[in-house]
C-alpha cells in the first residue's frame, strides 16, 4: 500500500523531464509559426504544428518528447518558420539532443 502512495509523486518527475520548451519568446506577438519536428536521419516528420504566438501562455511552446525518446530518437530537428504581422518570414533551425536530461529548475 505504501508503494501505491509513492507512485504520483515518483511519476510526476519524468513526465515534466520529457517535455522541451520552444523558444517563443524570442518571435514577435501574434506572429503565426508554423513548428515542424521531424528525426534528422530519417527525415520523416514527428509533429507539425501551426500557431499564434501567445504573450500569456508560458506553456504555449511544452512539446512532450518522451514518446520519441522512448522510440529510441536521439535528437530531434526542429524547425520554426516566423510570418510576423509586418515584414518578411524567417526560418530558425534547432537541433534538440533527447538523450541528455533537460535541464532541471
Amino acid at each position: 500500500s505504501f508503494g501505491a502512495a509513492a507512485a504520483p509523486a515518483s511519476g510526476a518527475l519524468p513526465a515534466r523531464a520529457d517535455v522541451r520548451v520552444l523558444p517563443l519568446g524570442r518571435y514577435p506577438r501574434h506572429a503565426r509559426l508554423s513548428v515542424v519536428m521531424s528525426d534528422p536521419t530519417m527525415g520523416r516528420v514527428l509533429l507539425a504544428r501551426q500557431l499564434r504566438r501567445e504573450a500569456n501562455n508560458p506553456r504555449q511552446g511544452e512539446v512532450s518528447v518522451g514518446k520519441w525518446r522512448a522510440a529510441g530518437l536521439e535528437k530531434v530537428e526542429v524547425s520554426i518558420t516566423c510570418h510576423p504581422i509586418r515584414g518578411d518570414f524567417f526560418t530558425d533551425k534547432l537541433l534538440w539532443n533527447l538523450s541528455a536530461p533537460a535541464g532541471r529548475p
